[in-house]
Protein backbone atom coordinates (compact mmCIF):
# COMPACT_ATOMS: atom_id res chain seq x y z
CA UNK A 1 0.00 0.00 0.00
CA UNK A 2 1.26 3.21 -1.12
CA UNK A 3 2.69 5.39 1.80
CA UNK A 4 0.34 8.25 2.79
CA UNK A 5 1.77 11.05 4.99
CA UNK A 6 4.89 12.09 6.63
CA UNK A 7 3.66 13.33 10.09
CA UNK A 8 4.96 14.54 13.69
CA UNK A 9 3.64 12.25 16.17
CA UNK A 10 0.29 11.70 14.75
CA UNK A 11 -1.51 8.95 13.01
CA UNK A 12 -3.83 10.10 9.52
CA UNK A 13 -6.88 8.03 9.32
CA UNK A 14 -8.90 7.82 6.08
CA UNK A 15 -12.39 8.66 5.52
CA UNK A 16 -12.57 7.18 1.81
CA UNK A 17 -14.04 3.79 2.75
CA UNK A 18 -13.42 0.37 3.95
CA UNK A 19 -12.81 -1.29 0.17
CA UNK A 20 -9.18 -2.37 1.48
CA UNK A 21 -7.49 -0.31 -1.73
CA UNK A 22 -4.30 2.05 -2.16
CA UNK A 23 -4.83 5.65 -1.86
CA UNK A 24 -3.25 7.56 -4.48
CA UNK A 25 -0.73 10.27 -3.15
CA UNK A 26 -1.59 13.48 -1.23
CA UNK A 27 -0.61 17.19 -0.66
CA UNK A 28 -1.05 19.75 1.37
CA UNK A 29 -1.16 23.21 0.19
CA UNK A 30 -2.76 25.58 3.02
CA UNK A 31 -3.53 25.41 6.89
CA UNK A 32 -5.57 27.05 9.23
CA UNK A 33 -6.82 27.02 12.81
CA UNK A 34 -10.24 27.23 14.21
CA UNK A 35 -12.91 26.32 16.48
CA UNK A 36 -10.76 24.19 18.18
CA UNK A 37 -9.59 22.06 15.32
CA UNK A 38 -6.61 22.69 12.97
CA UNK A 39 -7.13 21.80 9.16
CA UNK A 40 -4.95 21.48 5.87
CA UNK A 41 -5.96 21.22 2.65
CA UNK A 42 -4.78 20.32 -0.59
CA UNK A 43 -4.71 18.02 -3.56
CA UNK A 44 -6.28 15.75 -5.13
CA UNK A 45 -9.51 17.03 -2.23
CA UNK A 46 -7.61 16.51 0.52
CA UNK A 47 -8.19 17.70 3.59
CA UNK A 48 -7.16 16.90 6.92
CA UNK A 49 -8.21 17.30 10.40
CA UNK A 50 -6.81 17.65 13.72
CA UNK A 51 -8.34 18.22 16.75
CA UNK A 52 -5.55 18.01 19.43
CA UNK A 53 -2.95 20.29 18.94
CA UNK A 54 -2.13 18.56 15.55
CA UNK A 55 -0.97 14.65 17.12
CA UNK A 56 -3.76 13.39 15.62
CA UNK A 57 -4.67 13.34 11.97
CA UNK A 58 -8.30 12.58 9.87
CA UNK A 59 -7.89 12.12 6.18
CA UNK A 60 -11.35 13.72 4.94
CA UNK A 61 -11.76 11.96 1.58
CA UNK A 62 -14.83 12.03 -1.02
CA UNK A 63 -13.72 15.48 -2.19
CA UNK A 64 -13.44 16.59 -5.52
CA UNK A 65 -11.18 19.09 -7.08
CA UNK A 66 -7.58 21.01 -6.04
CA UNK A 67 -7.23 22.96 -3.17
CA UNK A 68 -4.99 26.09 -3.09
CA UNK A 69 -5.59 28.09 0.02
CA UNK A 70 -7.50 27.91 3.74
CA UNK A 71 -8.40 30.59 5.64
CA UNK A 72 -10.65 31.01 9.07
CA UNK A 73 -12.80 33.92 10.37
CA UNK A 74 -16.36 34.14 11.15
CA UNK A 75 -16.36 30.82 12.74
CA UNK A 76 -15.87 29.21 9.62
CA UNK A 77 -13.16 27.67 7.57
CA UNK A 78 -12.94 28.53 3.74
CA UNK A 79 -11.08 26.46 0.74
CA UNK A 80 -10.24 27.70 -2.59
CA UNK A 81 -8.88 26.20 -5.29
CA UNK A 82 -8.29 25.72 -9.07
CA UNK A 83 -11.30 26.53 -11.74
CA UNK A 84 -12.51 28.61 -8.93
CA UNK A 85 -13.65 25.98 -6.64
CA UNK A 86 -14.58 27.19 -3.07
CA UNK A 87 -16.26 25.27 0.04
CA UNK A 88 -17.03 26.11 3.40
CA UNK A 89 -16.69 24.07 6.42
CA UNK A 90 -17.78 25.10 10.34
CA UNK A 91 -15.63 21.61 11.62
CA UNK A 92 -13.49 20.75 8.86
CA UNK A 93 -15.39 17.22 8.26
CA UNK A 94 -18.29 18.27 6.46
CA UNK A 95 -18.06 20.57 3.45
CA UNK A 96 -20.60 22.94 1.52
CA UNK A 97 -19.61 23.69 -2.73
CA UNK A 98 -20.00 27.46 -2.83
CA UNK A 99 -20.46 29.28 -6.28
CA UNK A 100 -17.52 31.56 -6.51
CA UNK A 101 -18.85 33.18 -10.15
CA UNK A 102 -15.64 32.34 -11.90
CA UNK A 103 -13.50 29.52 -13.40
CA UNK A 104 -10.16 31.06 -12.90
CA UNK A 105 -8.10 29.15 -10.75
CA UNK A 106 -8.02 30.97 -6.94
CA UNK A 107 -4.74 30.58 -5.13
CA UNK A 108 -5.09 32.61 -1.92
CA UNK A 109 -7.06 33.58 0.86
CA UNK A 110 -7.18 36.19 3.90
CA UNK A 111 -9.83 36.93 6.34
CA UNK A 112 -9.60 40.48 7.52
CA UNK A 113 -12.18 43.35 8.10
CA UNK A 114 -14.94 40.70 8.55
CA UNK A 115 -14.83 39.52 5.44
CA UNK A 116 -12.62 36.59 3.64
CA UNK A 117 -11.04 37.82 0.51
CA UNK A 118 -9.78 35.10 -2.58
CA UNK A 119 -7.19 36.15 -5.47
CA UNK A 120 -6.07 34.19 -8.43
CA UNK A 121 -5.11 34.34 -12.11
CA UNK A 122 -5.33 36.93 -14.14
CA UNK A 123 -5.90 39.46 -11.33
CA UNK A 124 -8.91 37.95 -10.43
CA UNK A 125 -10.57 38.83 -7.20
CA UNK A 126 -13.65 37.34 -4.78
CA UNK A 127 -15.51 38.68 -1.76
CA UNK A 128 -17.79 37.25 0.67
CA UNK A 129 -18.54 38.58 4.74
CA UNK A 130 -20.14 35.08 5.24
CA UNK A 131 -18.30 32.58 2.98
CA UNK A 132 -21.34 31.42 1.70
CA UNK A 133 -21.98 34.76 -1.42
CA UNK A 134 -19.07 35.39 -3.29
CA UNK A 135 -18.83 38.67 -5.23
CA UNK A 136 -16.69 40.01 -7.88
CA UNK A 137 -13.88 43.05 -6.75
CA UNK A 138 -12.53 44.98 -9.96
CA UNK A 139 -8.81 44.33 -9.27
CA UNK A 140 -5.96 46.93 -10.81
CA UNK A 141 -3.76 44.25 -12.77
CA UNK A 142 -4.56 41.48 -14.88
CA UNK A 143 -1.35 39.68 -13.08
CA UNK A 144 -1.97 36.49 -11.68
CA UNK A 145 -1.70 37.35 -7.37
CA UNK A 146 -0.25 34.27 -5.98
CA UNK A 147 -1.18 35.58 -2.14
CA UNK A 148 -3.08 37.48 0.26
CA UNK A 149 -2.58 38.83 3.56
CA UNK A 150 -4.59 40.98 6.26
CA UNK A 151 -2.83 43.46 8.76
CA UNK A 152 -3.04 47.25 10.12
CA UNK A 153 -6.34 47.58 8.34
CA UNK A 154 -5.14 46.46 4.64
CA UNK A 155 -5.38 43.68 2.00
CA UNK A 156 -2.06 42.95 0.49
CA UNK A 157 -1.87 40.78 -2.62
CA UNK A 158 0.61 39.78 -4.46
CA UNK A 159 1.90 37.93 -7.18
CA UNK A 160 4.11 37.44 -10.81
CA UNK A 161 5.96 40.21 -12.45
CA UNK A 162 6.55 42.09 -8.88
CA UNK A 163 2.83 42.97 -8.77
CA UNK A 164 1.34 44.24 -5.02
CA UNK A 165 -1.88 45.40 -4.96
CA UNK A 166 -3.82 47.12 -1.93
CA UNK A 167 -7.13 47.35 -0.33
CA UNK A 168 -8.61 48.88 2.80
CA UNK A 169 -11.85 46.60 2.17
CA UNK A 170 -11.50 44.44 -0.32
CA UNK A 171 -13.67 46.19 -2.91
CA UNK A 172 -11.73 49.38 -3.68
CA UNK A 173 -7.78 48.16 -4.71
CA UNK A 174 -4.24 50.25 -5.88
CA UNK A 175 -1.73 49.07 -7.73
CA UNK A 176 1.83 49.45 -5.69
CA UNK A 177 4.88 49.94 -7.23
CA UNK A 178 7.33 47.12 -6.37
CA UNK A 179 11.16 47.73 -5.90
CA UNK A 180 12.21 44.74 -8.14
CA UNK A 181 10.66 42.94 -10.81
CA UNK A 182 10.56 39.14 -9.05
CA UNK A 183 7.67 36.71 -8.18
CA UNK A 184 5.94 36.88 -4.93
CA UNK A 185 4.85 33.88 -3.68
CA UNK A 186 3.61 34.80 0.11
CA UNK A 187 2.60 37.73 2.44
CA UNK A 188 2.64 37.93 5.80
CA UNK A 189 1.88 40.87 8.51
CA UNK A 190 3.41 40.94 11.68
CA UNK A 191 5.50 43.72 14.44
CA UNK A 192 4.17 46.83 12.02
CA UNK A 193 4.72 45.35 8.76
CA UNK A 194 4.09 43.64 5.63
CA UNK A 195 6.83 40.90 4.43
CA UNK A 196 6.19 39.70 0.98
CA UNK A 197 8.30 36.72 -0.02
CA UNK A 198 9.38 34.79 -2.86
CA UNK A 199 12.31 35.23 -5.28
CA UNK A 200 13.52 37.97 -3.75
CA UNK A 201 11.96 39.93 0.25
CA UNK A 202 10.47 43.29 0.42
CA UNK A 203 8.86 44.94 3.26
CA UNK A 204 6.19 47.91 4.01
CA UNK A 205 5.24 49.91 6.99
CA UNK A 206 2.18 51.00 5.14
CA UNK A 207 1.54 48.42 2.11
CA UNK A 208 2.49 51.31 -0.03
CA UNK A 209 6.23 52.23 0.37
CA UNK A 210 8.06 49.18 -0.43
CA UNK A 211 12.09 48.44 0.56
CA UNK A 212 13.81 45.65 -1.04
CA UNK A 213 15.65 43.35 1.30
CA UNK A 214 18.56 41.00 1.36
CA UNK A 215 17.97 37.54 -0.61
CA UNK A 216 17.66 34.66 1.87
CA UNK A 217 20.11 31.83 1.84
CA UNK A 218 18.28 28.44 0.15
CA UNK A 219 16.39 29.71 -2.50
CA UNK A 220 12.63 31.12 -2.84
CA UNK A 221 10.46 31.17 -0.07
CA UNK A 222 7.34 29.04 -0.20
CA UNK A 223 5.17 30.47 2.57
CA UNK A 224 4.89 32.80 5.21
CA UNK A 225 2.62 33.82 8.43
CA UNK A 226 3.16 35.75 11.50
CA UNK A 227 2.85 34.31 14.84
CA UNK A 228 4.15 33.20 18.56
CA UNK A 229 5.88 36.16 18.07
CA UNK A 230 8.03 35.40 14.54
CA UNK A 231 7.32 35.72 11.14
CA UNK A 232 7.98 32.06 9.84
CA UNK A 233 8.67 30.95 6.15
CA UNK A 234 9.28 27.56 4.26
CA UNK A 235 11.96 27.49 1.64
CA UNK A 236 12.52 24.02 -0.56
CA UNK A 237 14.25 21.57 2.27
CA UNK A 238 13.88 24.10 4.80
CA UNK A 239 12.16 26.48 7.73
CA UNK A 240 13.55 29.75 8.63
CA UNK A 241 12.20 32.57 11.73
CA UNK A 242 12.56 36.27 12.07
CA UNK A 243 11.80 38.18 14.70
CA UNK A 244 11.69 41.50 11.99
CA UNK A 245 11.05 39.97 8.55
CA UNK A 246 14.74 40.94 8.09
CA UNK A 247 17.09 39.26 9.21
CA UNK A 248 16.22 35.47 8.90
CA UNK A 249 17.86 32.07 11.51
CA UNK A 250 17.88 28.81 9.49
CA UNK A 251 15.53 26.45 11.85
CA UNK A 252 15.30 23.14 10.50
CA UNK A 253 15.95 21.31 6.98
CA UNK A 254 14.15 18.27 5.15
CA UNK A 255 13.28 16.56 2.51
CA UNK A 256 10.03 18.06 0.43
CA UNK A 257 8.32 20.71 -0.68
CA UNK A 258 6.13 23.32 2.48
CA UNK A 259 3.77 25.19 1.05
CA UNK A 260 1.28 26.56 3.78
CA UNK A 261 2.42 27.56 7.12
CA UNK A 262 0.56 28.86 10.03
CA UNK A 263 0.61 29.37 14.01
CA UNK A 264 -2.16 28.26 16.10
CA UNK A 265 -2.82 28.21 20.28
CA UNK A 266 -0.48 25.42 20.21
CA UNK A 267 2.79 26.20 18.22
CA UNK A 268 3.03 26.21 14.51
CA UNK A 269 2.05 23.97 11.37
CA UNK A 270 3.51 23.68 8.26
CA UNK A 271 2.28 21.45 5.50
CA UNK A 272 3.36 20.48 2.00
CA UNK A 273 4.11 17.16 0.46
CA UNK A 274 7.44 14.99 -0.40
CA UNK A 275 7.26 12.46 -3.22
CA UNK A 276 3.60 11.00 -3.16
CA UNK A 277 2.83 11.47 0.64
CA UNK A 278 1.52 14.28 2.46
CA UNK A 279 3.73 16.63 5.16
CA UNK A 280 3.11 18.53 7.67
CA UNK A 281 5.39 20.01 10.60
CA UNK A 282 5.05 20.70 14.04
CA UNK A 283 6.75 23.32 16.35
CA UNK A 284 6.31 24.87 19.71
CA UNK A 285 8.50 27.62 19.44
CA UNK A 286 9.72 27.94 16.10
CA UNK A 287 12.99 26.61 16.81
CA UNK A 288 12.62 23.08 16.78
CA UNK A 289 10.80 21.30 14.25
CA UNK A 290 9.91 17.17 14.28
CA UNK A 291 8.77 15.64 11.64
CA UNK A 292 7.85 11.06 10.93
CA UNK A 293 7.16 9.30 7.80
CA UNK A 294 4.50 6.76 8.15
CA UNK A 295 6.11 4.50 5.46
CA UNK A 296 3.43 1.86 3.64
CA UNK A 297 0.63 3.33 6.24
CA UNK A 298 -2.38 1.53 6.73
CA UNK A 299 -5.50 3.30 6.07
CA UNK A 300 -8.68 2.95 8.46
CA UNK A 301 -12.06 3.72 7.64
CA UNK A 302 -14.32 5.68 10.06
CA UNK A 303 -17.84 4.99 9.22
Amino acid sequence: MAAIAALFGCRLTSLAGANGTADPGVSLQGVAAGNGRIVAVGQPGTIAVSSNAGEFWTLVRGNTGEFHALAFGNNIFAAVGKCGLIRTSRDGFSWRMRQSGTSRNLLGLAYGGGRFVAVGTQGTIRISDDGALWKLAKPPTTQLLAAIAYGNGTFVAVGEHGTIVTSPDGFNWRAQKSPVVSYYYAVAYGNDRFVVAGDTIVTSADGSTWQNQPLVAGGSLTALTYGCGKFVATASRQILTSLDGLSWTPRASFKGVLEGVMCGEDGLVAVGWHRTECLIMLSRDGAAWSKATAEEAMLHARK
